[in-house]
């Protein structure tokens, strides 16, 4: 209000701490498990999003993190499109890292800091972008000896 009865208003947009301060969050949901079940990537879920005015928290607009996050929480995983081809759970042949981590029972970050570092020697398969290790027992065994500190380095 201004000196002599005027007023102006304008929109202040406010950011929030967590997803679920959001409020369309609901519905956010609701359109990524929708989209995601379509065929769209993350990146054309987030992009939908943001035209419809929706926003991740502390951002003006959606960000495909925020999209694969949703999709994480319904069980919608691998989202994401290599070489025109939606991936795959499984690559014939091969465990994947989630594979992996799944049956040591430890986090995928994990074996990730481990390929970072060094302990794991592996490059990525150059088909998938994955990283992919022979499906064999032995791989396994070489992995639960990793876990267990009786060996220090594996290389694939």
């Amino acid at each position: 209000m201004w000196k002599g009865g005027q007023t102006t208003t304008f929109e202040v947009s406010t950011t929030v701490g967590a997803f679920a301060d959001l409020s369309g969050a609901e519905e956010m949901e609701r359109l990524t498990v929708k989209l995601f079940e379509e065929g769209n990537s993350d990146k054309q879920i987030a992009q939908y999003l943001t035209d419809l005015g929706h926003r991740s928290p502390q951002k003006t607009y959606v960000l495909p993190t925020t999209v694969q996050t949703i999709r994480r929480r319904h069980g919608l995983l691998w989202g994401g499109r290599v070489n025109g081809e939606i991936r795959t759970h499984h690559v014939a042949g091969y465990f994947t890292l989630q594979e992996i981590a799944k049956q040591l029972e430890v986090p995928n970050p994990w074996i990730y800091t481990r390929i970072y570092n060094g302990t794991i020697q592996i490059a990525k398969d150059a088909r998938t972008g994955l990283y992919v290790f022979p499906e064999e027992p032995a791989t396994m065994e070489k992995f639960r000896e990793l876990k267990e500190g009786k060996i220090q380095k594996l290389r694939f």
